[in-house]
């Protein structure tokens, strides 16, 4: 088991609505998608799993871990071994394409060329290093957003509409580029997505919010 939430409930502040009495499973290696239209919760769920935002209710577990009961028993986001990757990509537009990879990663020095060149290469980015954010197209940052997640080698993906502000043609290509490569690595995934075609595509597993 990967994560797991069990009657997990929020409600958001001055509204009538939020999350509510969300349960389930996802185990390791698998990929889920959060699938819901727009304001049913999806991004917050995907917030309680991070950290970012606290539940008001149930229990989150993270590989067994428990990482919140409610508002107490709360693991730091940082302690969660998490990945994330935004819709509108959040690179440092400061550091160059190599940098933003190796930003979250936790391997010696002597290890981490290596490692670089490895994920380069599996997002066919690697002309692109040393290049600036603004310097490269929106489907490059996206695999860079990506790579630099991988990078902190996580227990759990976790892709907020990641492929949405792509164009048709080109969300797709990146979005089975992308999809290859967290299966072949066997990364356990939980997506967010409105989009019931993609999620049927990308998850082994589709929780409807």
């Amino acid at each position: 088991m990967s994560v797991r939430l069990t009657n997990v409930t929020y409600k958001y502040p001055a509204a009538n609505r939020g999350v509510n009495d969300v349960s389930f499973t996802l185990e390791s290696g698998k990929i889920a998608c959060l699938l819901g239209p727009s304001g049913a919760g999806k991004s917050t769920l995907l917030k309680i799993v991070a950290g970012f935002v606290t539940p008001d209710g149930g229990e989150v577990f993270i590989h067994d871990k428990k990482v919140a009961t409610g508002k107490k028993d709360l693991v730091p986001v940082q302690k969660r071994e998490i990945g994330i990757v935004f819709q509108q990509h959040a690179l440092f537009p400061h550091m160059t394409v190599a940098e933003n990879i190796l930003y979250g990663c936790r391997r010696p020095k002597s290890e981490r060329k290596d490692f670089l060149l490895q994920l380069l290469n599996e997002f066919q980015i690697e002309i692109h290093k040393d290049k600036y954010p603004h310097e490269i197209s929106g489907g490059e940052a996206q695999r860079v957003a990506v790579a630099r997640a991988i990078a902190s080698e996580p227990r759990v993906l976790l892709m907020d509409e990641p492929f949405s502000s792509l164009d048709q043609n080109l969300r797709a290509q990146v979005e089975q580029q992308c999809l290859n490569i967290i299966r072949e690595r066997k990364l356990t995934a939980l997506i967010v997505t409105h989009d019931e075609a993609s999620a049927q595509t990308m998850g082994d597993l589709i929780i409807r919010i």
